[in-house]
């Protein structure tokens, strides 16, 4: 016994042992008109089965059918679309008294919407569009279905950026602060395996604390399961400490302007010694083109054992932190997150949930231009068999005003707007800041969609996505 057409509802195959004797009115029903009660519409099927377990049968088809959530009811006349169903409460299941191996089984499935949807979903891609003298950012949306749809966003940002502008003929809707500034924008993003630390820095030179011999190389290294950029060979012998550094410009702002007096670095470290004999020394020094000036952080173990220090530099004098390196929480495989902050005269060290904040009034107005890194040893002493750097983030801001900072969003920063919810998420984190927006729908046939976006920023990729609907 086999049906002409297959219908399932979830993962349960109705009529892989049941024969379709009835069908359903598919009738066609206008959707309700705004104000309007919600209509209601279901699908009665009747089916014949011949089974010689009664009880068997009964409860396979109870266990696949009545689960008591809503599910997919899918119709093989109608490919690639299904409605969203819940089975009615009274459901028959009678056996035949003129053929007691046939069962005749009525099902009721109520919809919870007038329209079946499309199973797959359509992708709108948005590209840069010519109106009059003016590039905009515009996807075309082709609803080839016979009712109005919700319309689904993915966005992530290539920039910082204050907001982004939804706008059709339908409605208008936006996320974030149209009035923001360029508060800042990301001019460092380099980390290991991705070619950045050899393709966009020097070795051997650049501002250090002291003048130490460099003379050494990198290598980018796992460790455990961990890739660092780690000082490979420090040359020698030499007197003292000596070692390998790397130096690299900060970019130039997209106005085209080299230095940033307001800036955060954020960069994470790993400093492991494998013995109590091994000396080493870490460094990531902020400075001005001409090195005059400088400000950054060392990790120095200069002894045996396991004590070492973290040394802040803050441009006039230095601290340090004493730590244990057998049993830190500054500098190991799972912390090490380290970030520098200047706005102004105001310089902090943000560490493992510590915080140094120094005044230093002579900074005022001061531009730095480059970023150095050192790893170095100690005369001809064990050195550190771990100790380097992962990733390395500068951020150039444009205000002294730290509580602007950042914008609504950064580079790299996801949006998702769920056109059937009307949720929107920030990456991954729900949000609620809409305010004026009208999340509008996609009618039959094409809805052209401009999108806008601070003046300061890149164009976001965006792509907008439907699932069609029949009646």
């Amino acid at each position: 016994m086999q049906s002409d057409i297959k219908i399932t509802y979830g993962n349960y195959n109705l009529t892989s042992n049941m024969d379709l004797i009835e069908f359903p009115d598919f009738s066609l029903m206008s959707l309700p008109k705004p104000g309007e009660a919600e209509k209601e519409k279901s699908f009665s099927f009747k089916f014949l089965m011949e089974t010689d377990d009664f009880i068997n049968a009964r409860d396979e088809l109870a266990r696949g059918v009545f689960h008591g959530n809503e599910d997919k009811l899918k119709i093989s006349i109608f490919p690639n679309r299904y409605w969203m169903a819940a089975v009615d409460e009274e459901a028959s299941f009678v056996r035949k008294m003129e053929n007691r191996l046939q069962v005749e089984v009525g099902i009721t499935f109520n919809l919870s919407s007038l329209y079946a949807m499309n199973d797959e979903t359509r992708i709108f891609p948005a590209a840069m569009k010519k109106k009059g003298d003016q590039d905009i950012l515009t996807a075309t949306v082709i609803n080839d279905g016979t009712v109005a749809v919700p319309i689904s966003y993915r966005i992530k940002n290539t920039s910082d950026n204050g907001y982004i502008g939804v706008v059709s003929q339908h409605g208008t809707a936006q996320i974030g602060n149209v009035s923001q500034h360029k508060q800042s924008e990301m001019l460092i993003a380099d980390k290991v395996g991705d070619g950045s630390f050899t393709n966009n820095w020097k070795e051997n030179t650049g501002k250090l604390t002291e003048n130490f011999p460099v003379f050494g190389n990198w290598a980018e290294m796992n460790f455990w399961g961990r890739d660092l950029l780690h000082g490979q060979y420090f040359g020698g012998p030499v007197k003292g400490w000596h070692g390998t550094s790397k130096n690299r410009k900060i970019n130039k702002d997209s106005l085209g302007e080299l230095g940033a007096e307001h800036f955060t670095l954020d960069t994470r470290v790993w400093f492991l010694n494998t013995a109590g004999n091994e000396q080493g020394l870490l460094q990531c020094i902020v400075s001005t083109d001409a090195g005059e000036r400088w400000l950054g952080f060392a990790i120095d173990k200069g002894l045996d054992g396991n004590n070492a220090k973290v040394r802040l530099y803050n441009g006039e004098t230095y601290a340090h932190i004493d730590f244990d390196t057998g049993a830190n929480d500054l500098v190991s495989k799972d912390a090490g997150d380290i970030r520098i902050e200047k706005f102004g005269e105001k310089v902090t060290f943000r560490f493992k949930n510590r915080t140094v904040t120094y005044i230093v009034k002579s900074l005022e107005g001061v531009k730095f231009t480059n970023v150095t890194l050192f790893a170095g040893q100690m005369e001809e002493r064990p050195y550190v068999f771990v100790m380097g750097f992962d990733y390395l983030h500068f951020q150039k801001h444009f205000t002294a005003d730290p509580t602007g900072i950042p914008n609504s969003f950064q580079m790299g920063d996801q949006l998702v707007i769920e056109g059937d919810t009307g949720n929107i998420y920030h990456n991954r984190t729900r949000i609620a800041d809409t305010l004026g927006s009208k999340w509008f729908l996609a009618p039959p046939g094409e809805t052209e969609i401009q999108f806008f976006y601070s003046d300061f920023s890149k164009p976001p990729e965006i792509q907008a996505e439907i699932k069609e609907g029949w009646l």
